[in-house]
């Protein structure tokens, strides 16, 4: 896969429980695609092939954390930005096929694992069948994104698209991952833990299944 990147200052954040829960649990098992989360959008009509790309690569940039890179050294998931960028992979179809076999022809092969150890960790990929249809196609590891990243950026995708208004961001992951560690470390957090301590400090008792 190819790279855009240029010179970087390295400013390193504290991951959010969240993501260290999905590193620990990526990292014990590799090279699977358990913790890919992919978005399919498929555009039918008359298709702009250069707006519809462009769109797609400024909708993405307005996502700091699909750029983010992740190291754990001293007991602490950290991140940074970077200037990193997926390049967006450009495939054309000329033919009679209908939109479900582009849909088909345009995931296969697609999905593959990351490596949490230097990989950027998105790819894209746009299948255009002649001007009529484009799928495109974003993959990406779920310590950088989710279901509701990915309706978020389809929303964006859609307004670059038509040159619609784009909502500017109040808050970004950095603010997220703060209040996370905040509330894990407040009294109302202790509260509920040590209630479920409490609940399951009893074994659990064996299940008996008929024959």
């Amino acid at each position: 896969m190819n790279f855009t990147e240029k010179d970087e200052k390295k400013e390193w954040f504290l991951a959010s429980p969240v993501q260290y829960r999905v590193y620990m649990s990526d990292i014990v098992e590799p090279g699977k695609t358990r913790y890919n989360a992919t978005v399919r959008i498929t555009y039918e009509g008359k298709i702009q092939k250069e707006k519809l790309i462009k769109a797609i690569d400024d909708s993405l940039s307005r996502i700091d954390i699909l750029r983010a890179q992740f190291r754990y050294e001293s007991g602490k998931l950290e991140y940074y930005i970077s200037n990193r960028k997926s390049d967006v992979e450009i495939i054309e179809y000329d033919s009679d096929m209908n939109i479900e076999e582009l849909k088909e022809k345009a995931l296969d092969g697609f999905v593959k694992p990351f490596s949490m150890t230097g990989d950027i960790l998105y790819r894209v990929r746009v299948a255009f069948l002649q001007d009529k249809a484009a799928c495109m196609i974003l993959d990406c590891h779920h310590i950088i994104s989710d279901g509701y990243s990915s309706f978020i950026y389809a929303k964006d995708l859609q307004c670059f698209y038509e040159n619609k208004p784009i909502e500017e961001k109040k808050y970004t992951y950095e603010d997220f991952s703060k209040w996370q560690w905040e509330y894990v470390q407040s009294e109302e957090y202790e509260h509920k833990k040590n209630y479920w301590r409490n609940i399951f400090a009893e074994p659990v008792q064996q299940c008996e299944f008929l024959e």
